[in-house]
């Protein structure tokens, strides 16, 4: 996970198909087979743009967080203007609850490594999420050189009251090569209008690298240039950025050595 999502992410087409197949008769012990299909597209600061196109296969589906099937996905990359290129991907995935606890997970292969992606969280006032992600690097290098990351974490979703929520995240990212990531995100949400899905938001990273020696580093003149801080305030409608504005300090700094340790805030 080498980007940051800043702009847009929108699903174009989505549509599901269902056939009974048990006897209709049995309401309780019913389970349906069911079709859907998706298209989205997204673009981040660093102008990587993505599409992706999937159908899902479903041999049992209650409904949209208990389910077994299949995903058959196309996914197109354009990084930083370098030109679209693609793979095909076939994935296994499931959904299911226990009490108070629901996860999901998608797990399969792009024809050249495993990737997928795993969660687990409950529905308690304070709210625990634990996940897992595999995937390629959405980067021209990482796509030309096949590299991977691998991330782990859990979140925290603690509310102070029904219009204000904080939010801890913290996660160990793997790369391929000996590179280690250590996040920690912080982000405070205060509802502004409940009706119309008004946000104001305040969002803070932090990451360090173990060994970016082994990490695609962008160098300009031979220097490295780095945000060493940032801040930003975003008005969220429906899920929507409608208005945004950001400070940041920028800062260069002299190429470290391999295996120097690296710190980024944000």
């Amino acid at each position: 996970m080498n980007r940051v999502s800043v702009a847009l992410l929108a699903s174009l087409v989505a549509g599901t198909a269902q056939a009974q197949v048990s006897d209709p008769t049995d309401r309780e012990d019913r389970r349906d087979r069911a079709i859907g299909a998706d298209v989205s597209y997204s673009t981040d600061a660093d102008e990587t743009e993505v599409l992706k196109a999937g159908v899902n296969l479903d041999i049992r589906s209650v409904g949209p967080e208990d389910y077994v099937g299949f995903r058959i996905e196309k996914v197109r990359f354009n990084p930083v203007g370098a030109g679209w290129q693609g793979d095909n991907r076939v994935y296994v995935r499931a959904s299911s609850s226990q009490g108070e606890w629901k996860g999901a997970a998608q797990v399969g292969t792009d024809g050249h490594n495993v990737i997928g992606s795993a969660s687990l969280h409950d529905e308690a006032a304070v709210r625990k999420e634990f996940f897992i992600e595999r995937d390629i690097l959405e980067t021209r290098q990482g796509l030309s050189r096949g590299l991977y990351y691998t991330i782990l974490g859990a979140a925290v979703d603690i509310p102070a009251d029904d219009r204000n929520i904080f939010t801890v995240l913290g996660a160990v990212q793997t790369f391929t090569g000996e590179n280690v990531r250590r996040h920690l995100r912080l982000n405070y949400v205060h509802v502004l209008d409940p009706g119309l899905g008004l946000t104001a938001q305040v969002r803070t990273r932090y990451f360090r690298n173990s060994d970016p020696g082994n990490m695609i580093t962008i160098r300009l003149n031979g220097t490295r240039r780095c945000c060493r801080s940032y801040s930003s305030v975003g008005l969220i409608v429906a899920g929507c950025i409608w208005l945004r504005a950001a400070t940041a300090c920028r800062r260069t700094m002299p190429p470290t050595g391999a295996g120097q340790p690296t710190s980024m805030l944000e």
